[in-house]
């Protein structure tokens, strides 16, 4: 029984019969040893189903006895029910058509009569998902798995040792320092593969972000009312009540205000939703995290061709109901620690994330866009409040901001500023509260209905390493994560910014006051006031403010000025902010450190440490042999570091001289800025990650490092920011608070989302220019006379070192050439710019002849290009133009269709020829098209910044060594070329231009007494020359790495 073969002895026979007799079976290996000498005589036994013990060899307890482990079933870790699934890429298809066969069984949206009926379709929909993923999909392991660098080797000599030690060998010291070494050069060798095969983006930036990892310890417990929580589960369930529940509807209206007086709304509102719009707010979005249902962006791609249609109806019977889905409302809310925290035993260390369903966070898209729109177009918010809202960035309100200071400055006075902190902000929000204000602002009582559906009966449950709290009700709050979240709390504190649109700034819930004047104690004495009227009506409206969060600055140009406290009340005094070490005085605010005198200087600094940390990261990754690609790791400097550096510096940086604002005969004299240490700082950062992209070796002279990694230097890189903010503010909108700082002139509009039928499909349908011109002959040959055709074509040319832009249209009835058009717009502009303009005007040309009897208007249109912006949204460039055509496209049906150019269709060769004709002729229309266009001032813009480019080169480029000049290399910021090769073909190719290599000069130069000067082949190292070899004792060849010489065959006996 115990052991098959032996015959028993000393009462075996009895343990036996006890086993059978009791119920406890032998739960081990029959036959299998458990002692050194053989024989099982360990025995285990058990009633319950399924367990068993196994004998573990591995498991070196020192006795004579074998390791025996029984595993008992239900015990220790349980299944998590909460476990997803994954799809493979090969499964999608497969995943796709059980969608597709699943969805016609479906109750159709159209049915719905209700609430219940639209809970009851998205609890099918979901069902059909989640039984798809389980079909198609593996179950997600989270078990634990051997070390990715353990080789077969690793384990054979492991064996070996384990087997030597529990035997006491001789040799058993050997083994282990072979074995010790084998794992370390497999753990070697595993992690180089890993950092040199990072090519993708994703791959690379998984590397890059190494910098950030923290040991994945399990967090340390959690100290409650003063008693500490071990437990991961107990653990879970206190985040859940003391920071989603902290909040309750206590302090909600006792009235519901959607039953209240009913006002007439001054907002629109509609409830149609196309099918594009649709595919654009569910899967035209990069991946989001999954909801509790495990339904990915990318699964929803997969299946859209079949879901599509489905989803949409569902969405709009959602906005005429004015429900949403409650399975929706479930988020499953993922603590996280917060940056920057490091005492994790507090509640407050952590942040609560919610996973919403990617459909319900589509549906919630769509309405969140819409109400961003209609809330600036219409004037509900102020211009000074941003957080969630389009071209409304924390830098726009911050250079708003800098720009008051400074001209606060300019007239001798004196600034303050204080910051606030809504203290709970999302999960504080109290729904009926929020619908009274909406209500008040104007919004229609069906978008006030679907709102409330949203807040309400919300549900969440907390994980915390894989470990999952019950479902608990929510009373009050908002989920943070959810894209419909931050515009309503925008509208939640709308009426608080709008009390003072010039003196407030608000981005989500930190609210920034100042006051300026002729001296600080003005400023205290009013911004007490303002800070009692804020309190006052916060305490009316149960909005609450963190006092310890309450900050404040002097900002003022004057020495040893005062810096009185802000007296709110005895209980609450502001202090202005003091230095923490040795850092300067400065408020952190929205990401940016303000100073008192505005020098930046503390900002530049936490800029440059954080960026420091990334490219001292990147350089440690890459070597002369070894590392990922340069052409990788440039383009990680450029998102990594050069982001992070830069940021902020549109506030600070206004290029290296300005006017002067003294009299005399400095007046109207350009000045330093003396920002000069800032831009050193900014070069040091920059040019540490370019010797990390380059394998060079570190003397390599600064200014060729740069070029040959193709990344710009300080001064450079914050040149080009600002000519690009310079650019962005001219496509901004004329409610934007940056704007108030120009002339009036026509802006740019912030355009509604436009969508028309086929607006995000390929124009070309796939086909090559050759057959696409075929069908099109087909399809106009066929035509009859009631259908009108407009063809328009553009032309950018030079003449005489003039550049001259036209546009040009043809407009057919059937195939009879009816009228045609001609014209010269700005010559700052492209063809683009032409393109459409002549596309406008071909169809109000076409709608001057246009015959109640006609059946329609076809624009064609050889730009895929101006198709796209078209059919979709405007491009900020010539943007009149394209709303004029959505007006008219929609008013009238008119068709788009793709003709491609010089393809030998007829109206496309009018057209073009008619444009050469409108260029040459430069005749204008009086309308905007005689204005500048915003791709005409890019253009402008960048040769700006090419300027500055050669400018930087041409400075530098006549200090590097007569070895670097001689290749006559231009410079520019964009990739080279050469950095796609291998790294060490590129640190040759390198050093043979700087000369910084292993040469018998550069050896010379740095006093390198041991160094080898001559090479095998009996030539001395230089950087002209390059050799190779098949053996040791081979003959050598020396070739001629010249830049002005010809290649030469190679002599016999060597290669070159």
């Amino acid at each position: 029984m115990f052991e098959p073969g032996i015959h028993s002895s000393n009462q075996g026979s009895l343990l036996a019969a006890w086993s059978l007799s009791s119920g406890a079976d032998f739960i081990g290996d029959p036959g299998e040893p458990t002692h050194r000498a053989g024989h099982t005589i360990d025995l285990t036994f058990s009633n319950i189903p399924f367990a068993e013990t196994k004998v573990r060899h591995d498991l070196d307890s020192g006795s004579d006895h074998f390791t025996l482990v029984t595993l008992i079933p239900g015990r220790g870790q349980q299944t998590n029910a909460n476990t997803g699934y994954r799809v493979a890429e090969d499964s999608l298809e497969r995943f796709a058509h059980i969608i597709n066969s699943g969805v016609p069984l479906l109750p159709r949206p159209a049915s719905a009569q209700g609430p219940g009926d639209l809970d009851d379709i998205a609890r099918l929909l979901t069902i059909l998902f989640q039984n798809a993923i389980k079909a198609v999909g593996k179950k997600a392991q989270n078990a634990a798995r051997s070390a990715p660098w353990w080789t077969p080797a690793c384990a054979e000599l492991h064996a070996s040792y384990a087997k030597a030690r529990q035997r006491s060998e001789p040799d058993q010291e050997r083994k282990r320092r072979t074995m010790l070494s084998t794992i370390r050069n497999a753990k070697r060798d595993y992690w180089r593969r890993i950092i040199d095969n990072a090519a993708e983006d994703a791959d690379l930036y998984k590397v890059v972000g190494w910098h950030k990892l923290s040991p994945s310890l399990k967090a340390p417990p959690l100290v409650v009312d003063g008693i500490s929580i071990e437990s991961t589960r107990e653990k879970a369930e206190a985040l859940l009540e003391k920071v989603l529940h902290r909040y309750n509807d206590s302090d909600d209206l006792d009235y519901d205000p959607l039953e209240a007086e009913v006002r007439r709304p001054t907002l629109p509102w509609t409830t149609a939703i196309s099918l594009e719009e649709t595919e654009k707010n569910v899967i035209g979005v990069s991946s989001t995290s999954p909801g509790a249902d495990r339904v990915t962006v990318r699964l929803l791609t997969a299946c859209w061709q079949h879901i599509g249609e489905f989803i949409r109806d569902f969405f709009q019977r959602c906005l005429e109901l004015t429900h949403f889905p409650s399975e929706w409302k479930l988020a499953e809310v993922v603590m996280l620690p917060k940056a920057g925290k490091r005492d994790k035993t507090s509640v407050r260390s952590w942040r609560p994330i919610a996973l919403l369903s990617c459909i319900g966070k589509g549906l919630e898209r769509l309405v969140a866009r819409r109400i961003s729109w209609a809330a600036i177009h219409y004037g509900i918010i102020s211009p000074q409040h941003g957080g969630a809202l389009p071209k409304r960035s924390a830098v726009d309100l911050v250079a708003s901001f800098v720009y008051d200071v400074e001209s606060a400055f300019a007239q001798g006075k004196e600034v303050t500023l204080v910051t606030l902190d809504v203290q709970g902000a999302f999960d504080a929000l109290l729904p009926k509260r929020l619908l009274e204000r909406m209500r008040k602002q104007g919004w229609p009582m069906e978008l006030l209905r679907l709102i409330s559906s949203f807040l309400a009966d919300r549900r969440v449950k907390v994980r915390l390493e894989d470990t999952y709290t019950a479902e608990s009700r929510m009373q009050c709050g908002t989920p943070q994560g959810s894209p419909l979240s931050p515009i309503l709390y925008v509208l939640y504190l709308a009426e608080l910014l709008n009390q003072d649109r010039a003196l407030r700034f608000g981005y989500a819930d930190d609210i920034a006051i100042y006051r300026a004047s002729k001296s600080v104690e003005s400023n205290v004495a009013m911004l007490e006031r303002d800070i009692r009227q804020i309190m006052r009506w916060g305490a009316m409206n149960k909005v609450a403010f963190a006092p310890e969060k309450l900050e404040m600055i002097h900002l003022s140009r004057k020495r040893n000025a005062s810096s009185p406290s802000v007296a709110v009340s005895p209980e609450l005094i502001i202090s202005p902010v003091t230095a923490v070490g040795e850092g300067q005085p400065a408020l952190r605010w929205l990401g940016v450190w303000i100073d008192r005198k505005l020098s930046f200087k503390r900002h530049v600094s936490e800029r440059a440490s954080k960026a420091l940390k990334v490219a001292r990261h990147i350089k440690g990754l890459a070597g002369v042999k070894f590392g990922p690609p340069a052409a990788s790791l440039r383009k990680a400097v450029i998102t990594c570091v050069q982001s992070s550096l830069l940021y902020g510096s549109e506030i600070w940086y206004g290029g290296r001289l300005k006017p002067s604002a003294a009299a005399g005969y400095n007046r109207n004299q350009l000045v330093s800025t003396k920002l000069g240490p800032l831009i050193d700082k900014v070069n040091k950062i920059i040019v540490l990650a370019a010797r990390g992209v380059l394998p060079a070796w570190r003397t390599a002279p600064t200014a060729s490092v740069l070029r040959d990694a193709g990344l710009p230097s300080g001064g450079t890189a914050l040149e080009h920011a600002r000519i690009r903010f310079a650019l962005r503010l001219r496509t901004l909108d004329a409610a934007h608070p940056l704007t108030h700082w120009f002339r009036a002139r026509p802006r740019p509009i912030l355009a509604q989302s436009h969508f028309s039928p086929g607006c995000r499909t390929d124009p070309t349908e796939g086909r090559t220019k050759e057959a696409a011109a075929e069908h099109f002959n087909a399809w106009w040959s066929q035509l009859g006379r009631d259908t009108i055709t407009v063809f328009s074509d553009g032309t950018e040319q030079y003449k005489d070192g003039a550049k001259l832009v036209g546009y040009g249209y043809a407009v057919y009835r059937g195939q009879t050439l009816a009228r045609t058009g001609s014209g010269a717009i700005n010559s700052i502009s492209h063809v683009f710019d032409a393109e459409a303009i002549g596309a406008l005007k071909g169809l109000q040309c076409a709608l001057d002849i246009l015959q109640p009897t006609d059946e329609r208007i076809w624009m064609c249109i050889d730009s895929t290009s101006v198709i796209w912006c078209m059919r979709a949204n405007a491009s900020n460039t010539s943007q009149w133009a394209f709303l004029e055509c959505h007006t008219l496209i929609d008013r009238y049906k008119v068709g788009i269709k793709w003709s491609p150019g010089h393809m030998g269709i007829e109206g496309n060769e009018a057209a073009d020829e008619l444009a050469n004709t409108g260029a040459n002729e430069g005749r204008t229309d009086d309308d905007r098209s005689a204005e500048p266009t915003i791709s005409g001032i890019g253009t402008t813009a960048k040769a700006l910044a090419d300027i500055a480019t050669s400018d930087w080169w041409s400075q530098c480029h006549p200090g590097l060594s007569a070895s670097y000049r001689r290749w006559k290399l231009g410079y520019s910021v964009t990739e080279p070329p050469e950095l796609r090769l291998p790294r060490t073909v590129l640190h040759r190719l390198l050093a043979t231009r700087t000369a910084h290599g292993d040469f018998a000069q550069y050896h010379r130069r740095f006093g390198h007494t041991e160094a080898e000067l001559t090479c095998l082949c009996g030539f001395e190292k230089a950087p002209t020359t390059s050799y190779s070899a098949r053996s040791p004792n081979a003959s050598f060849t020396p070739g001629r790495l010249d830049p002005n010489a010809r290649p030469a065959a190679p002599r016999k006996g060597g290669d070159t």
